[in-house]
């Protein structure tokens, strides 16, 4: 805005000089007129200034409300972007709150059944309902070690559970299998590494996530979820189906435990059985043995002992009219019962236990077993050591050696009508082995339920020094046809005690 000129004004009023009174009044009123027109022109320019000043101050404030706007609007984008931040957050929020529920549901479900299979049918169910998945299977690996077959899914239009597949093969489930981490496939149509199963392609699956059932040592299959569309996994999503994968495993893990603690529960009852059985018979044998004893007694020992007694009184009373040749053979008759008793009774004590094995040592007991066997019948035995007899110095290990040995030459005689026998006895540092071998009709194999006395015996008294114990038919090129084998570990031969 211009300023107004007033010096014109107040030039336009001055009076010359000689001027008239009426000139005088009016140079006075001029004068006054000036105070007042500087007085205004004062004023005027206090509001040009004040006017300029607040043009400035409008500026400012114009300025001012610009900058604010800018503040305004990048406030606007800030609470735009915290509102999508916020909304990520509240999803992701529900989504671990929908795990959470899920997972709780699957466990408490899990700790009630002991059924892996319904386990699996509700796995399959939570998974497609809380990830929004189209499709979900769970292949387990069969006993074999070698198949893999599906325990579970949501597949419609199958009429039967689709055959095992091999873990060598080239579909996803075998190449997850063997990765120790997640399979991720964003698109099927352009992996080349694997494929889907055959009967997975008339679904139109384009993603999939696999991830293994178990541990990289013990490893129980393959969990895998499809989806018709492509799709991406969050951590929290596969950390969910991660748990969800170690629950069935946990449930199969369990299953496969229960199934061997039955199997052994029924292996331990049918020991039970078969060592009460063992435990009768033995009780029975026993017996029966004592009426041997008893009868071998009664009428070989006693009645021998009678007719001596009544010889040796017929003698006393007939001694004075007696002659010299009837006395002598009245006594050669004594001494021949008397000697035949001693025989009777050497034979009885070597039956109940091998006399002489401490004084005579193992290798003279096991010679005169295999003489006295040879005199008892048409039997030819041959003993074969390394010297490994004459080093054992313990009595308990001996003696039963020698019991096995005796009972495997009867039963090779008397019931295989065994015409030939070899033993042999050798040892190393770890172990020592005890082999009878006979030329014999044999026995019927792997008949360990039906096996007889003896051979329970037999078995027995190497189990209970720790040994091992197996009755074998033998190939025709081996020249016998039985064997019984029994290997004893030197570590137990301080425990054998006599």
């Amino acid at each position: 805005m211009k300023k107004t000129d007033n010096s014109l004004l107040v030039k336009s009023l001055v009076v010359k000089p000689g001027a008239s009174a009426g000139g005088k009044i009016a140079i006075k009123e001029n004068v006054g007129l000036k105070k007042e027109l500087r007085i205004t022109q004062s004023r005027l320019q206090m509001s040009v200034e004040e006017y300029e000043a607040s043009i400035e101050e409008l500026r400012l404030s114009n300025e001012e409300l610009k900058s604010t706007n800018k503040e305004l609007r990048s406030t606007t984008k800030q609470l735009v972007t915290s509102q999508k931040e916020l909304q990520v957050v509240i999803d992701e929020l529900a989504e671990r709150a929908r795990h959470q529920e899920g997972l709780a549901e699957l466990g408490i479900y899990a700790l009630k059944i002991n059924d892996t299979q319904k386990i699996i049918e509700k796995a399959v169910q939570n998974l497609c309902k809380i990830l929004y998945m189209d499709y979900c299977l769970i292949y387990g690996i069969v006993d074999d070690k070698n198949t893999m077959k599906m325990l579970g899914s949501n597949l419609k239009g199958t009429k039967s559970k689709p055959k095992p597949i091999p873990l060598d093969g080239k579909t996803d489930l075998c190449f997850a299998l063997k990765s120790s981490k997640p399979l991720v496939t964003k698109n099927y149509s352009t992996e080349n590494k694997y494929s889907l199963l055959p009967q997975l392609n008339k679904y139109e699956i384009s993603s999939g996530l696999l991830i293994n059932i178990g541990d990289v040592q013990k490893k129980f299959g393959v969990l895998g979820l499809y989806s018709k569309k492509p799709r991406n996994y969050s951590e929290q999503d596969i950390h969910f189906i991660q748990i969800v994968a170690h629950i069935i495993g946990s449930s199969m893990e369990r299953s496969q435990a229960s199934k061997i603690r039955l199997s052994i529960n029924k292996l331990l009852e049918g020991e039970v059985a078969r060592s009460g059985q063992f435990q009768k018979e033995i009780l029975n044998n026993s017996m029966v043995q004592r009426w041997k004893l008893g009868e071998y007694l009664h009428d070989c020992l006693a009645q021998i002992l009678a007719s001596i007694k009544i010889m040796v009184n017929e003698i006393q009373v007939k001694l004075p009219d007696i002659d010299e040749k009837t006395l002598n053979s009245k006594l050669d008759i004594i001494k021949s019962l008397i000697d035949k008793e001693v025989d009777v009774i050497r034979d009885l004590s070597h039956d109940i236990i091998p006399v002489g094995i401490e004084d005579e040592g193992a290798y003279n007991a096991f010679m005169v077993l295999m003489r006295r066997t040879e005199k008892s019948g048409e039997v030819k035995c041959i003993l074969q050591t390394d010297g490994i007899l004459d080093q054992i110095n313990n009595r308990g290990l001996s003696t039963s050696m020698y019991l096995i040995t005796q009972e495997a030459m009867k039963n090779a005689i008397n019931h295989g009508k065994a015409k030939d026998i070899k033993v042999s006895i050798r040892g190393n540092k770890e172990y020592i082995y005890l082999q009878i071998q006979d030329k014999g009709t044999g026995f019927e194999e792997n008949s360990n339920a039906n096996e007889g006395m003896g051979l329970r015996i037999m078995r027995h008294r190497v189990e209970l020094m720790g040994g091992t114990f197996a009755a074998e038919k033998l190939p025709d090129s081996s020249g016998y046809n039985t064997c019984i084998s029994c290997r004893i570990p030197r570590a137990s031969i301080k425990q054998i005690l006599f």
